[in-house]
């Protein structure tokens, strides 16, 4: 099922292990730069925010995240990661 919030989409399911696994992709990042630069900041916001439950999720960021606060970053993706885990337990 897909997830969206604040320019985050996530493809999420119910995880196949004990662990959530997550793999980042940053939409139309202008070099390899800004795009890594994302998803390291991407995934430390994520540690911090993961749920509980066991996801396997795929999440789609924009090249925004490479320099927005992190703050807010955290605050989008926690939400996001949330109905993704209510979305999870519901279906």
């Amino acid at each position: 099922m897909v997830v969206r919030e604040d320019g985050v989409r996530a493809r999420v399911q119910a995880g196949a292990s004990d662990v959530s696994r997550v793999a980042v992709g940053v939409t139309r990042a202008a070099s390899a730069v800004e795009r890594n630069r994302a998803r390291r900041r991407t995934r430390a916001a994520l540690a911090t925010v993961l749920p509980e439950v066991s996801l396997d999720a795929v999440l789609s960021v924009p090249r925004e995240a490479a320099t927005m606060p992190f703050e807010d970053l955290r605050t989008v993706l926690s939400a996001c990661m949330l109905r993704a885990a209510r979305a999870v337990a519901a279906s």
